[in-house]
């Protein structure tokens, strides 16, 4: 079983980037900022895809689309939220996360976007049990988070992923902790954790700095049960010459290999 997080930076169809996709292979993609999807990828690829919405709540230009090979068979997710407002949010960003079920697996395709959710959604009072303790504002991760928590995601089968733009480096920034480790440590408490991360040793960088072209931040993330660990076959990111040579986009494709017998 292979599965592939990578942000397009608004890819369009002809983008070389649908030939590294094609040349791996991968049974499941999770992908964010796609402009267009070509027909060598709808041929092979079963195509679910959403508008994100921005910070204004109208449908972003760009799209999040899940692929997931013609011969898996797949069904669309229903989540559950711990109270109605963290469930009025997520319909207003229903194209930010993409839940569907495929191959024994639950899969959630992220995009959380770099700036926090509109206040006219909701009162503080109803959403401090997952706001980030030093952050001042609520993030679409902290609505992933409602969402592990509160669904029955049956024999830890859960796999999510995609851009969460949070960053641990970002804590000993100017603005200084603004909580990304915390992000972290409430998904390892409830037993998932970076499929990247554990195989490597370590957060591994994934997106280039549009400044100094420097490869810094880990803002892309693959997340499995503890469980699943002992399953990694690899995990690692590809193409990382091409990408950044080619100025594909400006993050790097994650893949991930699960050995099939449990």
């Amino acid at each position: 079983m292979k599965i592939l997080v990578w942000n397009l930076r608004r890819g369009n169809k002809k983008s070389e980037s649908w030939n590294i996709i094609l040349n791996y292979s991968p049974d499941v993609c999770l992908l964010q900022e796609v402009s267009s999807v070509p027909e060598s990828i709808s041929e092979v690829y079963q195509v679910l895809e959403k508008y994100p919405t921005n910070k204004n709540l109208e449908q972003q230009k760009f799209k999040s689309v899940s692929l997931i090979k013609k011969d898996h068979k797949y069904s669309i997710s229903n989540f559950s939220f711990s109270n109605s407002t963290i469930e009025n949010i997520y319909n207003h960003f229903k194209g930010n996360l993409i839940g569907f079920k495929c191959n024994g697996y639950s899969f959630i395709n992220i995009y959380s976007p770099p700036w926090g959710v509109p206040e006219s959604l909701f009162k503080w009072s109803d959403v401090k049990h997952i706001k980030l303790k030093k952050n001042p504002k609520l993030w679409i991760t902290e609505v992933v988070y409602d969402i592990v928590k509160s669904s029955n995601f049956s024999d830890q089968n859960l796999i999510f992923g995609g851009d969460f733009n949070h960053s641990i480096k970002f804590d000993f920034g100017n603005k200084g902790n603004r909580g990304n480790q915390e992000i972290i440590n409430r998904f390892h408490r409830l037993n998932y954790f970076d499929s990247l991360g554990e195989f490597n040793g370590g957060l591994i960088p994934t997106f280039q700095n549009p400044r100094g072209k420097e490869l810094i931040h880990q803002i892309d993330y693959l997340y499995i049960h503890k469980s699943l660990i002992k399953k990694i076959n690899r995990c690692s990111l590809i193409e990382k010459r091409k990408v950044l040579n080619r100025n594909l986009s400006d993050h790097l494709p994650i893949l991930l290999e699960l050995k099939n017998s449990k």
